[in-house]
């Protein structure tokens, strides 16, 4: 993994290290740390906070748990923050991705695409056969943001879901033409709210090696379709969040 500043010098990181190193835009190594001593490998991402800071997300030998360690960009002095610390701050930027709500039935889903700042973007869709003629398309393309974020454990953050906007207005229907598909035809489009965000006030992000004894059976369960979790795993094997009010749940997937 790699990055670069404003002035052209590369960062780079990757396993068996070292952990950072930075080299100018004419090829001179700069500084060179590593931090593989601690236990800490296996990094996955590398960005630049800001002009003196440097992170790098990383999962800790021989388990799931992830863990950030930041360098100073002038020095490359390094420091640690697993999850035995507070990560409120840096909590997005360890969950950014795609995110998917579904039940593998039905053909219906929701797939939630997370930012590092807490702001998303969305689409529900789900498709019903009517009759030989029609097809109704329940639809839902939205943005929001996740703000207010609190630590619980070492792998539960509490957050407040804190704007929700659709792009087509809850309760708007279109039709529109669909001879091509079926003959004489057409699609009903019906715009709702996005299906596992209803009522959605207070949100609990997992994080993956979560135990699974310690998560609610409702929130596991959801989980077959985006992630193959059967129930049995000891640990979350992926990143997730639970709408506390409905009990739903979203699971990072793997086949983003």
């Amino acid at each position: 993994a790699f990055c670069f500043d404003k002035d052209g010098s590369l960062y780079i990181t990757g396993y068996y290290g070292p952990d950072a190193t930075k080299i100018d835009k004419n090829g001179e190594v700069l500084w060179s740390e590593s931090y593989y001593d601690e236990g800490y490998m296996w990094p996955e991402k590398i960005e630049l906070v800001n002009e003196n800071r440097l992170r790098i997300r990383m999962t800790v030998k021989g388990s799931d748990t992830v863990a950030l360690v930041y360098a100073d960009t002038k020095t490359g002095s390094i420091s640690l923050f697993d999850t035995a610390e507070d990560l409120s701050n840096d909590l997005f930027s360890i969950l950014v991705g795609e995110y998917a709500f579904a039940s593998g039935a039905g053909g219906w889903s929701n797939n939630i695409e997370l930012g590092n700042d807490g702001t998303f973007t969305g689409e529900y869709y789900d498709t019903n056969y009517l009759n030989e003629e029609s097809v109704e398309i329940l639809c839902s393309l939205y943005r929001g943001r996740f703000a207010d974020v609190k630590k619980v454990n070492d792998y539960t953050y509490s957050a407040q879901l804190v704007s929700l906007d659709y792009d087509t207005k809850p309760g708007t229907e279109k039709i529109r033409d669909n001879s091509d598909l079926l003959p004489g035809g057409k699609e009903i489009w019906r715009y709702t709210e996005a299906y596992g965000l209803e009522n959605c006030k207070t949100v609990y992000f997992y994080l993956k090696g979560a135990p699974m004894s310690a998560l609610p059976e409702e929130f596991v369960h959801w989980g077959y379709a985006p992630a193959n979790i059967t129930g049995e795993e000891d640990t979350l094997p992926v990143n997730g969040f639970y709408n506390t009010e409905e009990e739903y749940g979203f699971f990072e997937s793997i086949y983003a």
